[in-house]
């Protein structure tokens, strides 16, 4: 995941601690919320970060189902 995010224009990076259980995090995406120069939320550039996000999960899940 972390190798494939640099395709996506994605920062993300290595958790702190891998767990180890049924749920964990095996990544942590960074600087996803997207402000203006105001410090203001810019909507429509967080929501395209996100979008990027869903289409790196969505490509890692298409990999591995066809494993």
């Amino acid at each position: 995941m972390i190798e494939k995010s640099s395709d996506f224009r994605l920062h993300v990076k290595r958790p702190n601690r891998f767990g180890n259980g049924r749920y964990m995090t095996v990544a942590v995406l960074e600087n996803y919320i997207v402000t203006n120069k105001d410090g203001i939320l810019d909507l429509t550039s967080t929501i395209d970060v996100l979008k990027r996000a869903e289409k790196l999960l969505d490509a890692l899940t298409v990999v591995r189902t066809n494993q």
